[in-house]
Parts: structure tokens; C-alpha cells; sequence
């Protein structure tokens, strides 16, 4: 909103070339996977905790009730 209370006319776009760093760089799949399993590391105990706070919860929820066998 613009200071009179209505909308504004959008920004204009970008110039040209005006973007990042290049073109992204070709990778190979050993490239790829050993980059993956670097952050999986580095982050290895948020992931588990992530992981966690998921799984817990819904092993609970999904498990059988006994009361629920019998019948």
C-alpha cells in the first residue's frame, strides 16, 4: 500500500543480466551425493530431532489398543 491507502504500481523488473553469479556448474551424481551426506552431517542432530517430534507422535496414534484387539 502506498501512503494514500490504495495500491501502488509494482516495481519495475530487474535489468537484464542484472542476476547472480553465472551459470550453476554440471555435477555428477558422486558430486551430488557427497555434497548431500556433508549437510546430512553437519545437521545430523537437527535431523534426528526433526525426525522425532514426527515419528514419536504417530507411533503412538497408529499403534493397536488393546481394547480395540479384543473386540
Amino acid at each position: 500500500m502506498d501512503d494514500s491507502g490504495g495500491f501502488g504500481a509494482p516495481p519495475p523488473p530487474p535489468p537484464p543480466g542484472a542476476g547472480g553469479g553465472g551459470s550453476i556448474p554440471q555435477r555428477g551424481l558422486g558430486d551430488i551425493l557427497s555434497v548431500a551426506f556433508e549437510v546430512y552431517k553437519a545437521n545430523a542432530v537437527k535431523l534426528i530431532q526433526i525426525v522425532a517430534i514426527v515419528v514419536i507422535p504417530l507411533t503412538f496414534v497408529m499403534a493397536p489398543r488393546p481394547s480395540a484387539a479384543r473386540s
